[in-house]
């Protein structure tokens, strides 16, 4: 995702877009098609759904993308592609963009790159590995940018926000039997807002932690 901020002294408003570099096989247009994904928004609480709305129409390109704009979230099936698609990508070299202006915001634009990876799932594309450092390497090729990188560790936090239905998705990455790490992963519990708002000691929060995973 790219994200355009500006200072205005106007109240916030954002803009949606879709940038168009290249089509299905990845073959690069003649020239770079970008367009407004959307209304524009003035309300802040609308902008997460646009953008999953936007994500989904850049990696179905055998739809349309207005047709995610109507698109219920809500009763999307995450093992279904939507709309009949051929295929939901998970990567793709075209970009999701945003223009927000506001006075909060200053003047700075930034890209948001997936995590370099060395494996994929089972049944998952390869070719995801290449394609991700080829979006790398293209987007930190220039010499007016500031690289910030964030090595990528096998812990995973929150695990009191699952769901009924969800475990066991998640007990099988635990056990070692989806994507795997060579040394497994660590699972954490930080406090919930509403403990935090109770002023916890660190060693309280340790404890109610440890009683959690028992």
């Amino acid at each position: 995702m790219e994200c355009r901020l500006s200072y205005s002294e106007e109240p916030f408003k954002a803009q949606v877009l879709l940038r168009f570099e290249k089509d299905e096989l990845g073959v690069p247009f003649d020239k770079v098609n970008e367009r407004k994904f959307g209304r524009l928004l003035h309300d802040k609480t609308e902008l997460e759904d646009m953008l999953r709305k936007a994500q989904l129409a850049i990696l179905n390109l055998s739809v349309s993308a207005e047709r995610f704009l109507d698109l219920d979230l809500s009763i999307l099936d995450p093992g279904e592609p939507p709309f009949g698609s051929k295929a939901q990508l998970q990567f793709f070299a075209n970009v999701v963009c945003i223009d927000i202006s506001s006075p909060e915001s200053t003047d700075l634009s930034f890209i948001d790159l997936p995590g370099i990876i060395s494996n994929v799932a089972e049944g998952e594309d390869l070719g995801n590995i290449e394609l991700i450092k080829d979006l790398v390497k293209e987007h930190i090729s220039g010499n007016a940018l500031i690289l910030l990188t964030i090595t990528m560790r096998g812990v995973l936090t929150k695990p009191d926000t699952l769901q009924e239905g969800e475990h066991s998705a998640w007990i099988k990455v635990l056990a070692g039997e989806t994507n795997v790490l060579a040394h497994g992963y660590y699972v954490t519990k930080q406090p919930a807002v509403s403990e935090l708002r109770e002023k916890l000691s660190y060693e309280e929060g340790q404890d109610r932690e440890c009683k959690f995973f028992e």
